[in-house]
C-alpha cells in the first residue's frame, strides 16, 4: 500500500472509529430498550408499532422531495467551495422546502388515514391513530432537513451528540409509556421521540446559521428540486418496499410481521455503526471531490471505503451468526426465538450490502439522479419481490433468503452500472478483501445451520477467530505505511 492509501485509511477509520464508537453506545442503550420493549409488547405490539413507523416514513419520503440527500450535496458543495453567502442559499432553500413538504406531509397523513389504514392493516380501525400521527410527518420532515445541513458542512461532533442525546431521549420516553399503557402508548410513543429529534436537531443547527438570515441572491430552490426528484421516487420505492414487505407479512401472520422487524433490525443494527458514518462523513466528502473535478482521486476514494467497510463490518457480521442464540433472547426475549434462523441466512447478504453500499454514492455525489433513481428503484424491487416470495414460500426463512439473493443481484448491478456510467472497477484489493471474509461468513453459516452442540461453538468460534484476525492484520498493514 502507498502512503496515501494508508492516510486513506487512516482518515476513513478515525471518522468511523467517531461514529462507531457513538453507535455502539446507541447501540447498547437500544439493546436495552429493545429488550424491555419486547417483554412488555411482545411480538404482536412490535409488529403494529413497524407497521406505524414504516407508514410514517413512506410519509416523509413522499413529500420531503428528496432534501434530505440532495440538500447534503448542495451544501456540501457551497462549504467547500468557501462562498459564505451561497452556503446561506443553500441551507435556506432547504429550509424553504422542507417546510413546505412539512405542511403538506401533515395534511396529507390526516387527509388519507382511511386509505393508510386500508393498505395497511386488515383487522380493526387504525384511521384515528394516523390522523394523530399526522404531527410527527412534519417534525420529521424539518429534522432531516437540518440533519442534512448539518452533514453538508460536515459538523460530525453535532451529529454525534445528537445521536447520542436522542438514543436516551428514545429510552426515557417509551419504556414508561409503554410499562404504563403498553399497545396503547405506541401513537404518543411515536409522536414524542419525533418532537425530541427535532428539538435536538434545531438546537444545534439554528446556533450555527440562524432561521431567518439574509440572504442575497436566488436561492436554489430549482437545482434543490431536479436532483431530489429522483430522491422522491427512490425514496418512497424504498419505504414503500418496507411497507409491502411487512403489511403483506402482516396479512398472513400479525406475529409474523414482528419477528420480522426484530430480526431486520438486528441484522441492520450492528453493520449500522459502520454505515452511519459513510453518510455523515464520506459522502459530503466525496461530493467535495466531485465538485472539485477531482474525478481520479474520487474513485480511488470509493475504493478505500469500500476496504475499510468491509473491514470493520465483516468480523461483525460473523460473530453475531454465530451467537445468534445467545443474542436473540438476550435481547428481546425467548419469544423471538422462531427469528433466529432468518436472520442467521440474512447476514450474507449483508456481505454484499457493505460492498456496493460505498459505490452507490457515486451516482448520488455526481448529481446524477437518473442513475441513483435507477439503481435504488431496482434495489427496492428486488428486494420486496424476492423477500415477499421467500416469505411465501418458505416462510421466514424464506424471506431470509430472500435478502441474500436480493443484495447479492444488487451487488452486481450496481457494478455493472457503475462501470458503465462512471468507469468504476471494483479494486483488487477490495475483491481480494470481499472474497475472503465471504467465504469466511459462508463457512460459518454452514456450520450454524448444519452442526451442533461443541461442533457448532468450535467452529463458528475459529470463523469468528479468523475473521479478526485478517481484519486487523489488513487495517495495522495500512496504519503503517501511513
Amino acid at each position: 500500500m502507498s502512503k496515501e492509501k494508508g492516510k486513506a485509511y487512516s482518515h476513513i477509520l478515525k471518522y468511523t472509529s467517531l461514529f462507531g464508537s457513538i453507535q455502539m453506545l446507541n447501540l447498547m442503550v437500544g439493546l436495552i430498550r429493545n429488550k424491555l420493549v419486547a417483554v412488555i409488547l411482545g411480538p404482536v405490539g412490535m409488529g403494529l408499532a413497524s407497521l406505524f413507523n414504516s407508514t410514517i416514513q413512506l410519509l416523509c419520503n413522499t413529500v420531503n422531495l428528496g432534501t434530505p440527500m440532495s440538500g447534503v450535496r448542495e451544501v456540501a458543495a457551497a462549504h467547500e467551495r468557501g462562498d459564505k453567502n451561497e452556503l446561506i442559499r443553500a441551507i435556506s432553500a432547504v429550509r424553504v422546502i422542507t417546510a413546505v413538504a412539512a405542511v403538506v406531509g401533515t395534511l396529507l397523513c390526516v387527509l388519507l388515514a382511511r386509505q393508510l389504514d386500508m393498505w395497511t392493516f386488515s383487522w380493526g380501525d387504525h384511521s384515528l391513530h394516523f390522523m394523530l400521527l399526522a404531527p410527527a410527518v412534519g417534525m420529521t420532515v424539518i429534522a432531516a432537513g437540518e440533519m442534512a445541513i448539518l452533514k453538508g458542512i460536515k459538523r460530525l461532533r453535532a451529529l454525534a451528540r445528537i445521536s447520542v442525546y436522542q438514543v436516551f431521549a428514545v429510552l426515557f420516553i417509551s419504556v414508561p409509556l409503554y410499562y404504563v399503557w403498553q399497545q396503547a402508548a405506541i401513537v404518543p410513543v411515536i409522536i414524542l421521540v419525533a418532537l425530541s429529534q427535532l428539538v435536538l436537531v434545531i438546537w444545534m443547527s439554528y446556533r450555527l446559521f440562524p432561521p431567518f438570515s439574509r440572504v442575497d441572491g436566488k436561492l436554489p430552490i430549482k437545482r434543490l428540486l431536479k436532483l431530489g426528484s429522483a430522491f422522491i421516487v427512490s425514496g418512497v420505492m424504498a419505504s414503500g418496499a418496507d411497507f409491502l414487505i411487512r403489511t403483506y407479512i402482516n396479512n398472513v401472520s400479525n406475529e409474523d410481521v414482528g419477528l420480522f422487524n426484530a430480526g431486520f433490525m438486528l441484522m441492520n443494527m450492528y453493520a449500522g455503526m459502520v454505515f452511519a458514518s459513510m453518510e455523515a462523513d464520506y459522502f459530503p466528502r466525496l461530493s467535495s471531490k466531485i465538485e472539485s473535478n477531482s474525478r481520479a482521486a474520487s474513485l480511488v476514494s470509493v475504493s478505500r471505503q469500500v476496504e475499510v467497510t468491509l473491514l470493520l463490518t465483516t468480523p461483525m457480521l460473523v460473530a453475531l451468526m454465530v451467537m445468534m442464540p445467545i443474542v436473540m433472547p438476550v435481547l428481546y426475549s425467548s419469544e423471538f426465538d422462531p427469528v433466529i434462523d432468518m436472520v442467521q441466512l440474512a447476514l450474507i447478504g449483508m456481505y454484499f450490502r457493505s460492498a456496493y453500499l460505498p459505490v452507490e454514492y457515486i451516482a448520488l455525489a455526481s448529481a446524477h439522479s437518473r442513475i441513483y433513481l435507477v439503481q435504488e428503484s431496482v434495489s427496492a424491487v428486488l428486494l420486496a419481490v424476492l423477500v415477499i416470495m421467500g416469505y411465501w414460500q418458505w416462510g421466514l426463512i424464506g424471506a431470509g433468503g430472500g435478502i441474500v439473493v436480493a443484495y447479492l443481484l444488487e451487488l452486481l448491478f450496481v457494478l455493472f452500472l457503475t462501470y458503465n456510467k462512471f468507469g468504476y472497477v471494483l479494486s483488487s484489493e477490495s475483491t481480494k478483501i470481499f472474497l475472503i471474509q465471504l467465504f469466511i461468513g459462508i463457512m460459518a453459516c454452514g456450520i450454524v445451520n448444519f452442526t451442533t452442540g461443541w461442533i457448532y461453538w468450535i467452529g463458528g468460534m475459529v470463523c469468528v477467530a479468523v475473521s479478526v484476525i485478517y481484519s486487523m492484520m489488513k487495517m495495522r498493514s495500512a496504519g503503517k505505511r501511513n
